[in-house]
């Protein structure tokens, strides 16, 4: 799909609006056709100004650097690139590099940050399904949430719950379910500052991950899907990360150390210092340090979509 001038502005603006996944993904398209414009031969794929030629060559700046990090595409030169956007994905593109006639891929993923150290987390995954961060065998904080704050949820939203397995396929969709009067009027509730319905449900969102802490707190060996975060940290360690910095104008490329992700089984709950509420968990890993598990709503508190939100804290 061509690109303009307007999504390469896009890289240069702030605000709210400016961090949304649409915007995001003009900027991902932005950076896949100036890469393959400049491999394939293509010249600056369409775009022309001061903010394009920056662009660029900030771009081409941090790929170079990416051997630094990657020993094994030191002496391989990069041939290709793909897209991979999408929730089946876990990384926005790959990258492809030749030597000797061999091809190696690399991961990489779009973050817009300084760092990823300032970012709010490295990975995101749903917190409506087993086997994610819990076990298969330990209720999601969905299926908590469900049992335990069910009816005030329904009285907020002044329509009936749904089903679990009902509730559990919706809650994770981005927009309300045209036919659950459930989540639309819940939706709606969460708008609602004169009746307090918004201040009713993040009422509920502390509460309900509060109580859903301590219970993975006090079975945590059990409670936690330990071999599947493993393999989750893996592969988020092989990754490269192309940070953009809006002040600076500028793109760096960083890899997580495998060995801050080694988790050493252990840990305890998170705990806000201004509410005194678990709010997430911290596991410990094999290097020393910890990395911190926060519970989140990404479509407004109690309404749709809770998710784990993933990063190191030291």
């Amino acid at each position: 799909m061509p690109i303009d001038n307007d999504d390469v502005d896009l890289f240069f603006a702030t605000g709210a609006k400016s961090s949304n996944s649409g915007v995001n993904a003009r900027r991902e398209r932005v950076i896949y056709e100036l890469v393959d414009a400049r491999l394939q031969g293509r010249g600056t794929a369409g775009v022309t100004g001061d903010r394009a030629s920056l662009l660029e060559s900030a771009l081409w700046v941090a790929l170079e650097s990416l051997p630094e990090n990657f020993p094994d595409v030191a002496d391989a030169t990069l041939t290709r690139i793909s897209a991979r956007g999408g929730l089946a994905h876990r990384h926005d593109f790959e990258l492809y590099y030749e030597s000797s006639g061999l091809t190696t891929s690399i991961p990489l993923e779009f973050k817009v940050g300084r760092s990823l150290s300032a970012y709010p987390q490295f990975l995101q995954v749903p917190a409506r399904q087993r086997g994610v961060v819990t076990s298969s065998g330990f209720p999601s904080y969905a299926e908590y949430v469900h049992h335990e704050f069910g009816s005030e949820l329904s009285d907020i939203a002044g329509a009936p719950l749904p089903s679990l397995d009902e509730y559990l396929r919706d809650v994770g969709k981005f927009t309300p379910p045209p036919g659950s009067a459930f989540f639309v009027t819940l939706k709606e509730a969460a708008k609602d500052r004169e009746r307090d319905s918004a201040d009713r449900l993040f009422d509920v969102f502390h509460r309900s991950a509060d109580g859903y802490l301590s219970r993975v707190e006090e079975s945590l060996e059990s409670a936690i899907a330990w071999e599947n975060l493993a393999v989750d940290f893996s592969a988020q360690s092989s990754k490269a990360f192309l940070m953009w910095d809006t002040d600076a104008s500028s793109f760096a490329l960083e890899r997580i150390a495998p060995e801050t992700l080694e988790l050493a089984g252990s840990g305890r709950a998170e705990i806000s210092r201004r509410t005194f509420l678990r709010t997430g968990l911290l596991l410990n890993t094999a290097s020393g340090g910890q990395v911190s598990l926060r519970l989140v709503w990404r479509n407004r508190a109690a309404v749709q979509n809770p998710a784990w939100q993933i990063k190191r804290v030291s």
